[in-house]
């Protein structure tokens, strides 16, 4: 009963006091003196706060309300549990997503440091590689120098062979002419053509100017023809014109009978300081036997003289050059 009526004594002195705000308002706006309208006001404001805390004192919900009064708390915890687990899900939801970032950073952290590791290989390979290439340099310009020295032994003994048998051969025609007292001039004079012919047939094929000297001992049908190869467009039409040479002057001296035939052709060489010198790069030896097979009348092929001759060597730069 005393909830009733302070719950109906509320609702009208609120309207009262609305009433009279808005009179207190209009009077205070026409200028006009408020009178007993402010102590109305204040009255129905007085009158709202005591049926206010007395419907709250008085106020004793019925069964059916105190149910509907724990269902709508009820339905507020239930609410206030679901948003707790909406709000945990959200922030499990951020975890989940802050440890799939904090993964993917660290594979990707991993996949950087593999790159580098791979690069830090790679240039351990590129470094040993230069230093391979390196020795290997070294090695062959050791080689190189090695065989240089080898041939100018080689022409060291060879100029004192050549000059032991011309002393040898001035000996032996000083006692010969000593015993016989007489001249052979026949064979001299033939000797001369022949060993004449061989020099023209050198300038004519390696030209004056790569001709060096022709070496002609009779006694032993032999000769050795050292001449400069010709400087072409490149290395290699000038390895191939060295081949070509030796054949033109064989074909030349073809009718020269009983005549072993030695070649050593000298090429300009550049070392890896870029000093030049004049070093023999082909040496080649064709026995009387082996001029005699060769077939003139068919066309000789220059790349088949290392395969004809009955000894070759050739240096390492003129045998990468013919195979280009």
């Amino acid at each position: 009963m005393l909830t009733n009526i302070f719950g109906s004594l509320f609702f009208l002195s609120i309207i009262v006091f609305i009433i009279s705000v808005v009179l207190v308002i209009v009077t205070f706006f026409k200028g006009k003196k408020l009178g007993k309208l402010k102590y109305i006001s204040i009255f129905s404001l007085s009158v709202i706060v005591i049926s206010f805390f007395g419907f709250g004192i008085s106020y004793n919900p019925t069964p059916e309300q105190q149910a509907k009064i724990e269902q709508r708390k009820q339905e507020k915890e239930k609410q206030k549990l679901i948003k707790q687990q909406e709000k945990e899900q959200r922030e499990q939801k951020k975890q989940n997503e802050r440890l799939e970032q904090e993964k993917k950073l660290e594979q990707e952290r991993k996949e950087k440091e593999e790159q580098k590791l791979i690069k830090q290989q790679e240039k351990e390979q590129r470094e040993q590689k230069k230093q391979n290439e390196r020795l290997e340099q070294e090695k062959e310009l050791e080689q190189e120098r090695k065989e240089k020295e080898e041939q100018k032994l080689i022409q060291q003994q060879k100029k004192e062979q050549e000059q032991n048998q011309q002393q040898v051969l001035e000996e032996d025609i000083e006692k010969i002419d000593k015993v016989t007292n007489k001249e052979p001039q026949n064979n001299t004079q033939e000797q001369d053509t022949q060993e004449q012919k061989i020099i023209s047939a050198t300038k004519k094929v390696f030209g004056e100017e790569n001709y060096i000297n022709v070496f002609y001992e009779p006694e032993d049908n032999f000769v050795l023809i050292k001449a400069k190869g010709k400087d072409l467009l490149s290395s290699s039409m000038s390895a191939k014109g060295m081949l070509k040479s030796i054949k033109d002057t064989l074909y030349e001296i073809r009718e020269i009978p009983d005549l072993n035939v030695d070649f050593n052709i000298v090429y300009t060489m550049v070392n890896s300081a870029g000093d030049t010198s004049d070093d023999i790069v082909i040496k080649a030896t064709y026995k009387n036997e082996t001029r005699n097979s060769i077939n003139w009348d068919e066309y000789v092929l220059y790349e088949d003289m290392p395969k004809i001759a009955d000894e070759w060597w050739a240096h390492t730069t003129i045998e990468t050059a013919l195979k280009e």
